[in-house]
């Protein structure tokens, strides 16, 4: 019993020392606790601290950078304006430089002015005689002043006489102009009348000898008078086409490209300029009706009617006899082929107009005068029909066509220009010439020669 009650009471003050330990324990406990929090305070203001430390780094960290930026530019500035500096000390050397000449100009100038002034000084003196000279020619001038009064006078009214004088010579130079135009109009008109002659003349011949001799043949004479006949016909047929497009207030100048050159490289007179229209239009005429001319056929999609003649070249001259003095309105109405021809060659000559004219100049044309064919184009028609049949009618061989190229030599023995466009220049001169237009095409039978109709560009330009 002593023993258990000695343990209980070494228990019990264990237990009482236990307790006051825990106590301690807890008052410890408790103080660190309170340390704690003070701790965690100060890291959370610490924290605070090192954002605003972090903050206030990244906008030095940027300041920094500006500044640096601006200390680059500042180094640009620094070098342009060193350049500038530099190039400003080299204009301050130079117009140094400059000064000291102007000042050794000015030297040499002030120089200068003395010798000047000296001078100066002794043409004083002579400008003294020369004033007393000028009083007495002043007094010679007052006296000549009123001679020339006189001879002003006198010069007034010759003046007016030869005023008088020019305005005569003017109107007569008009009327002189106006005659010319007309001896021109005249002259071609003779022309014309020549030609036709000339060919009147060998169909008689022709005639003569074929009642001579009793026998119808092709000879090279008919051939000669038919293609005189044809160029005849050419020329009539333009000055046609140039007064039906003036009547329906439409023309056709500049018609080829060449005479579009020929102008543009020379001004012409009115007559010139209707001399060139009409060379356009035979040349677009010529090659209108002599195309496909060296085909037998012409070209011509209906041939049943010389199925049986134009086979034989006898059959061929009988027809051309039969048609040859034929109206052409006659033959246009009763010969199908005939009328397929001439059908055939007013369309040609439209695209052709097409095609020798600028876009504004053909739309300006009217064509509508082809639609009703014009009375010489169909004898011009008529007698290229009548050409075509002779030239294939010889026996053994058929007269051949030869047509000239542009921009061709001329040559004497095969071409031949007429008179109203190179009448300005004489044989010798025109030695080598070159071929801007063909007129008429030429022929050859055997050896015989029918020289092709041209006109040289040196004629043209002249």
């Amino acid at each position: 019993m002593a023993n258990s009650s000695h343990d209980r009471g070494s228990l019990r003050s264990e237990a009482a020392q236990s307790a006051d330990e825990c106590i301690s324990l807890r008052k410890e406990s408790e103080n660190l606790r309170i340390e704690l929090e003070k701790s965690m305070d100060k890291c959370e203001s610490l924290q605070r601290a090192a954002i605003q430390s972090v903050d206030e780094c990244i906008s030095l960290r940027r300041e920094v950078a500006n500044l640096r930026r601006q200390l680059a530019e500042s180094v640009d500035e620094c070098g342009s304006q060193r350049r500038e500096a530099a190039k400003s000390a080299e204009e301050c050397i130079s117009l140094r430089r400059e000064w000291e000449n102007w000042c050794r100009e000015l030297a040499q100038s002030l120089e200068e002015c003395e010798s000047l002034r000296r001078a100066a000084i002794e043409s004083v003196d002579e400008c003294v005689s020369v004033r007393r000279e000028v009083e007495n020619l002043r007094r010679e001038l007052a006296e000549s002043v009123n001679e020339c009064g006189s001879q002003r006078r006198e010069a007034a009214e010759s003046a007016n006489q030869c005023i008088s004088l020019r305005r005569e010579l003017e109107n007569l130079r008009r009327e002189s102009a106006q005659s010319s135009e007309e001896c021109e109009s005249l002259r071609r008109e003779a022309a014309r009348f020549i030609d036709e002659c000339i060919s009147l003349r060998r169909e008689v011949v022709d005639q003569r000898r074929r009642v001579q001799t009793g026998t119808e043949e092709p000879t090279l004479a008919l051939l000669q008078s038919c293609t005189s006949d044809v160029e005849i016909a050419i020329r009539q047929c333009a000055d046609e086409m140039i007064a039906l497009q003036e009547s329906a207030g439409s023309v056709t100048c500049n018609l080829h490209d060449v005479m579009r050159k020929v102008r543009g490289q020379k001004e012409h007179g009115e007559s010139r300029r209707l001399l060139y229209d009409k060379i356009a239009w035979q040349t677009v005429l010529c090659e209108c009706m002599f195309r496909a001319f060296e085909d037998p056929s012409f070209i011509l999609k209906h041939t049943a009617l010389f199925k049986e003649l134009v086979t034989k070249k006898k059959g061929r001259f009988r027809y051309y006899m039969s048609v040859k003095d034929m109206d052409p309105h006659d033959l246009y109405c009763q010969d199908k082929s005939f009328f397929e021809f001439v059908h055939h060659r007013k369309e040609l000559l439209k695209s052709l107009l097409a095609k020798h004219l600028t876009v504004r100049a053909y739309f300006a044309v009217d064509l509508d005068i082809l639609d009703e064919i014009p009375s010489t184009f169909l004898g011009l028609g008529h007698r290229v029909w009548r050409l075509h049949k002779l030239a294939f009618a010889f026996e053994p061989l058929h007269a051949e066509i030869f047509q000239v190229e542009k921009d061709s030599m001329f040559m004497g023995d095969y071409m031949l220009e007429p008179d109203d466009i190179c009448r300005q220049q004489s044989q010798p001169a025109r030695a080598r010439r070159t071929v801007a237009l063909m007129l008429l095409p030429g022929f050859t039978l055997g050896n015989s020669i029918i020289k092709a109709k041209v006109c040289c560009m040196e004629s043209l330009i002249s």
